[in-house]
């Protein structure tokens, strides 16, 4: 009696681990479908603009008919988790590249002027502006649309805040090319 029971329970327990098996199996398979997952930290900023980490290799050969048409990537060169044939991916993929490696531990107001002019230039294209973790690209992004957009700063600071709360040398540049262009708000 004893024997059979263990020999149910053998079965069950093989028919539980096939089915367990082949569920994370198609799990796996649709997971690794990235041009329908956005990359980390993905923030929809407004109706042309979108923030994010680093875009995995598939999302990048996707970009353009995700309808993306400029790529701003703040990340320097060679940063952990950069792809580095993005800008080949992208440009084959018709999407303009742009690259302004701007320095975790000093940010610039050249960086910032340069990464204006790029985002003033693409006019009504879809952009998306990433880093590694979409910290340098939601506090980039978030000085663009309040100095260049007149957006109110309080809702833009609602997207930086999703994903971070900048603070020490961020929240000093922040706040300094706030008051470089004569922005009161203090975040």
């Amino acid at each position: 009696m004893l024997r059979g029971q263990h020999a149910k329970r053998g079965r069950r327990y093989a028919i539980v681990s096939t089915i367990v098996a082949a569920w994370l199996a198609i799990g796996a398979c649709a997971s690794n479908d990235s041009r329908a997952t956005p990359p980390v930290n993905f923030v929809q900023v407004s109706e042309r603009i979108d923030t994010s980490g680093q875009p995995g290799r598939p999302w990048l050969e996707n970009a353009a008919g995700a309808g993306y048409e400029m790529v701003i990537n703040l990340s320097p060169p060679g940063a952990d988790g950069s792809i580095r044939d993005e800008p080949e991916i992208l440009e084959d993929g018709g999407v303009e590249y742009v690259n302004i490696p701007v320095n975790w531990s000093g940010p610039t107001d050249d960086d910032f002027d340069r990464f204006r002019a790029a985002l003033s230039s693409s006019a009504s294209q879809r952009v998306l502006v990433h880093c590694q973790l979409n910290m340098r690209a939601s506090a980039f992004t978030f000085l663009y649309r309040v100095i260049e957009e007149g957006e109110d700063p309080e809702a833009a600071w609602k997207k930086v805040t999703s994903v971070w709360v900048p603070e020490g040398r961020w929240r000093l540049y922040i706040n300094d090319t706030l008051n470089r262009h004569g922005v009161a708000f203090r975040p």
